[in-house]
């Protein structure tokens, strides 16, 4: 399970990025050496920036990217 300070260190980073904005995410800590991230963006390139915002993040060894892209059409 994560601690309250990890998640509101993630939920503020994930917030605060201008290419995420709108953008729903879910996120979970599994044995305290791995976060899985899920929800859904608009780009692979959007699905990488959210990756990489919680890569800037201290205490978060590993991340489980799961984020679904959706695609127009």
């Amino acid at each position: 399970m994560m601690d309250a300070a990890l998640q509101q260190r993630v939920l503020t980073a994930l917030r605060k990025s201008p290419w995420l904005f709108g953008s729903i995410f879910d996120f979970k800590m599994e044995e305290r050496d791995r976060i899985i991230l899920q929800g859904t963006v608009a780009s692979y390139f959007l699905k990488q920036v959210a990756q990489e915002t919680l890569r800037t993040i201290e205490g978060i060894p590993e991340i489980q990217n799961e984020v679904c892209v959706m695609k127009k059409g």
